[in-house]
C-alpha cells in the first residue's frame, strides 16, 4: 500500500485546475481610494452647491462671515470630516481594509470636534447673529441638502 494520501493522479489535477480556470475572464481593477472620493465629494459638495443657489442663494453676509475664526473652524473641520468618513466609507468593504475601528475612529473624531464647533463648546468668535436673508426653514433646508451626498455615498 502506498503512503499517498492523495490518490489523483498528476493529469487528473491538471485538467481539474484547467477546468476551474477555463470559464474565468478578466475584470477590471478597482477605481483609486483616492479618485472615487475625489470625485463623490466633487459631486456631492457641487450638488450641495447648486441646490443653495437654486433655493435663492448664499446671505449678503455669506463671504464676511467665512473671515470670523469659528465659521473658519467649522468649515474646516466639516471638510475634514467630509472626506474621512468618506474614506473610511468606500474602505469598509474592500478585502484587506483595515479593521473598522481603525477606519472609523478618525472619522468620529472629527465629526466630534466638528460638533463640538457647530454647537458653540468651543468659545470662538462667530458670524453676528442676523436675521438679515435668513430663510424660514434654513436648517431643514441644510439637512435636505446634505441628504443627496450622504445617500448617493451609502
Amino acid at each position: 500500500m502506498s503512503d499517498r494520501t492523495d490518490r489523483t493522479k498528476p493529469h487528473e489535477r491538471v485538467d481539474f485546475v484547467e477546468a476551474l480556470v477555463a470559464d474565468l475572464r478578466p475584470v477590471a481593477p478597482a477605481p483609486d481610494l483616492g479618485r472615487a472620493l475625489a470625485v463623490w465629494a466633487l459631486l456631492g459638495v457641487g450638488g450641495a452647491a447648486a441646490w443653495v443657489l437654486v433655493l435663492g442663494g448664499p446671505r449678503e453676509t455669506a463671504l464676511a462671515d467665512l473671515t470670523t475664526p469659528r465659521l473658519a473652524v467649522e468649515l474646516l473641520l466639516g471638510v475634514v470630516t467630509l472626506v474621512v468618513l468618506a474614506r473610511a466609507a468606500l474602505e469598509v468593504g474592500v478585502p484587506g481594509r483595515p479593521s473598522r475601528r481603525r477606519l472609523l475612529a478618525p472619522a468620529l473624531l472629527m465629526a466630534g470636534l466638528w460638533l463640538a464647533v457647530a454647537l458653540g463648546a468651543l468659545p470662538l468668535h462667530g458670524p453676528d447673529a442676523s436675521m438679515a436673508a435668513k430663510r424660514a426653514h434654513c436648517f431643514l433646508e441644510g439637512l435636505a441638502i446634505a441628504a443627496l451626498p450622504a445617500g448617493v455615498g451609502l
